[in-house]
């Protein structure tokens, strides 16, 4: 199928922050939790929203603010879906954030199984107009995009595709020393299908606020599952996400692939640590959030990389 040369104009980003969702399965905080309650104060722990925030407003959203150039007639927008229970002064945190960046949007959902299709359906049926072309994509509110990521999404568009997804497999994982917030290692990574900026490319299909009408990057499942719904174009040429693990990410509470690559040290059979100054040629953020200034050979961070090694074998541990 075909596009009949119609061009993507409308770039949608959507981020989780703070969600209840007490019934998802995909949502890890909520496993394990003997009440409700006791779920809402794991999720707005006041550490863990003060973590949030100094990510979110330090890398999220100035590798999407830095990005190149684009057509003059593409939007871009990202939609902040938060809980309507977010304590009110973190809430005033995003509401001061979409004031001094005009094409962010908080939405607030509700507490319940699916808190995103109440608020979605109605906040893309405004943005999207019948017929017309558009794309959606994740990242987490402590991950970064590329400063090229909305001009290659875009180039994708050129497939010729109705419907499909975009998967940007190559970037970089660092790790964030939650004392002094400051990004201690960070090296290379692949991984096809991370949710990082995986796009769905497609159609709105009709008037009406009909979720079947527009779908998005979330509706199609779990992201390492992706191509079983539609087709996926990887593009692995060059950096193209930085990933954050810190003490309060879902991959430092889980017992997926991540966590125990990290605790068995494969992910970081690397050259060395890459340089700030590499990574920032990619992600549009400070070089002041790193703790070191240059390559390191991978002789001189063993102890750096065993420390990491230790910590995450006793998160899991503790699971």
């Amino acid at each position: 199928m075909t596009n009949g040369g119609q061009r993507v104009k409308k770039v949608i980003g959507i981020v989780r922050y703070s969600v209840l969702a007490p019934d998802r399965p995909d949502f890890r905080l909520s496993k394990g939790r003997n009440s409700f309650e006791k779920y809402r104060d794991k999720v707005f722990a006041p550490d863990q929203l003060r973590m949030r925030e100094f990510l979110f407003s330090n890398v999220t959203v100035p590798s999407l603010s830095e990005q190149e150039s684009v057509a003059s007639d593409v939007d871009f927008r990202l939609a902040v879906l938060t809980s309507e229970e977010l304590p009110q002064r973190n809430k005033e945190f995003l509401y001061d954030l979409a004031r001094a960046y005009p094409w962010l949007d908080v939405l607030e959902c509700p507490v319940a199984k699916d808190p995103f299709a109440p608020v979605l359906g109605p906040y893309l049926s405004t943005m999207v107009p019948a017929g017309s072309s558009y794309a959606t994509f994740t990242v987490d509110d402590d991950d970064a995009v590329s400063k090229h990521f909305l001009a290659r999404l875009l180039e994708s568009t050129r497939c010729g595709l109705t419907e499909y997804a975009v998967s940007f497999g190559r970037g970089f994982t660092g790790l964030l020393n939650s004392a002094n917030r400051t990004i201690d290692f960070v090296c290379e990574t692949w991984s096809p299908k991370i949710a990082i900026g995986l796009a769905l490319c497609t159609q709105r299909r009709a008037e009406g606020d009909d979720p079947g009408s527009f779908p998005h990057v979330f509706a199609l499942g779990r992201h390492f599952h992706i191509d079983k719904n539609v087709p996926v174009l990887l593009d692995s040429r060059t950096p193209m996400y930085l990933r954050i693990v810190h003490a309060y990410s879902s991959t430092m509470h889980s017992k997926g692939p991540l966590s125990r690559h990290i605790a068995r040290r494969r992910w970081m059979n690397r050259p060395g640590r890459t340089s700030p100054k590499e990574v920032c040629k990619e992600i549009g953020i400070s070089e002041s959030l790193f703790s070191y200034d240059e390559h390191v050979p991978q002789d001189r961070t063993w102890r750096a990389m065993r420390a990491v090694r230790d910590t995450a074998r006793r998160s899991l541990r503790k699971l």
